[in-house]
């Protein structure tokens, strides 16, 4: 058979890959544009390795190019896992509410570049927050902390900062950490004043939801709802 290589690297994907910010294809010693990467509609680097996957498998079995470019450019994406729900103002929003431990808002927080707005909290569920620290310096300009775990939140996040910045004498900049009361509007409203053009503000909470939302669900289209709410606004 024949061997079809994609990554986001041009050097490890010949075939598939990212250049110059966007998503190409190789195909018979010719390069084919598809989309800027940042227009994909789902976030993160691992769904860019995905489009390319299925761009490169699709033009293989002879489907259109564009055809391939309308449908990355329209992929819904699934419901409250790195959901993109709008943008305002160059800002995009994203809700990963399914998110509800620290593994998964770690990984969440890793597929993304910066800048970003990270909206932790919710139910205290017991687990360690310290190991969420590593990938906020450098990427995260902003911690919003909200819900029942805000505080212990807030307590381990700082202490975790303050060894890093012991520990290196030139660290990353460490993100501001602030805590919001209120409902979900609140919240949104509170990332929407400290959010310039070229932000994501990312709902990952690393908590469960029950002490506001009856599941993650629920808090996933309060918030795209919230979010809705905001760019109606004038």
């Amino acid at each position: 058979g024949a061997r079809f290589r994609f990554a986001i690297d041009p050097a490890e994907g010949p075939d598939a890959h990212v250049e110059a910010g966007v998503l190409t294809l190789v195909m018979d010693g010719r390069a084919h544009p598809l989309l800027p990467a940042d227009a994909l509609p789902l976030a993160g680097r691992h769904n860019v390795m995905n489009a390319l996957a299925v761009g490169l498998a699709a033009a293989l079995v002879g489907v259109p190019l564009e055809a391939i470019r309308q449908g990355l450019a329209t992929a819904p994406g699934i419901p409250h896992r790195m959901q993109t729900v709008g943008s305002h103002r160059g800002v995009r929003w994203i809700n990963d509410s399914k998110a509800t431990n620290v593994e998964a808002a770690a990984t969440a927080l890793a597929a993304l570049n910066g800048p970003v707005i990270a909206l932790l909290g919710g139910k205290d569920k017991g687990e360690d927050f310290r190991p969420l620290a590593r990938f906020l310096p450098g990427r995260v300009t902003h911690v919003l902390l909200f819900g029942e775990a805000a505080g212990r939140l807030a307590r381990e996040l700082s202490g975790s900062f303050e060894r890093m910045e012991t520990a290196s004498s030139a660290p990353q900049p460490l993100p501001i950490l602030q805590q919001v009361e209120g409902d979900m509007d609140a919240l949104v409203h509170a990332a929407q004043a400290l959010a310039e053009p070229g932000h994501v503000v990312l709902l990952s909470p690393a908590c469960s939801s029950f002490d506001a939302f009856s599941n993650y669900e629920a808090r996933g289209r309060s918030f795209a709802e919230a979010v809705q709410r905001l760019r109606g606004e004038r």
